[in-house]
């Protein structure tokens, strides 16, 4: 059998098998503490945002806690008396830890998933993923974690990725330097709205498992019957 063949019947296998009723198939897109379970989730409610300077801007990072962090970045945002930083994962390096441990705003917490998560995030004002740009992660991935900040109906700050797909206005700001970092934090707050967060929440709903499976079979069908 042709190496072509070959792979087309491994493909038809699998999707037979994936197929089958009550045989349903996943593939984590990202570390599990990532996960957001629309089918767990709760009615999406809007808080509308107290006073701003005199109430704190709650900010929340999800994921893997390791070097790759623009952990300066977290310090100057942490170092505001009007910010609180929730950062919720595992912590895989100890600059991590002694670095996080000397901020009196920073909160770390350990993973968590589906509704647990959920409320964790949408309890915050803006999500982050400051990432450094000398890393692999910023220069050949996109973080698995947007999606569930938008799911939440939340701005996202970024810095260090530049491979995200197109968005629109008021779904994520992007930052060079620390200083930008937590001027962009704070716009980001200021400019958010009800109107905004419900624009996120549908934009991610059309960003599911399915969806995707969806363009890979139309992918894998064109392969099949070319």
């Amino acid at each position: 059998m042709q190496p072509r063949e070959q792979r087309r019947e491994t493909l038809r296998s699998w999707l037979d098998e994936a197929r089958e009723p009550g045989q349903p198939h996943a593939v984590e897109d990202g570390p599990r503490h990532h996960h957001v379970d629309s089918r767990a989730a709760e009615p999406f409610e809007w808080n509308e945002p107290r006073p701003f300077p005199t109430a704190k801007v709650r900010v929340c990072f999800v994921g893997f806690m390791h070097n790759w962090l623009q952990l300066d970045w977290i310090v100057a945002l942490a170092s505001r008396s009007d910010v609180t930083v929730d950062m919720i994962g595992p912590v895989e390096s100890d600059t991590v830890t002694q670095v996080l441990n000397g901020c009196p705003n920073v909160r770390v917490h350990s993973p968590l998933v589906g509704r647990d998560l959920q409320r964790a995030v949408s309890r915050c004002d803006v999500c982050i993923m400051p990432y450094r740009a000398d890393t692999g992660i910023a220069k050949a991935t996109v973080p698995s974690k947007l999606f569930p900040y938008l799911a939440c109906g939340k701005p996202v700050v970024a810095g260090g990725v530049e491979h995200l797909i197109a968005l629109p206005a008021g779904f994520v700001y992007r930052a060079h330097t620390a200083e930008e970092f937590v001027a962009v934090v704070v716009r980001a707050k200021r400019e958010d709205s009800a109107d905004l967060a419900q624009q996120r929440v549908k934009f991610a709903m059309a960003h599911t498992w399915e969806s995707r499976i969806s363009e890979c079979w139309q992918f894998i069908s064109a392969d099949i019957e070319g």
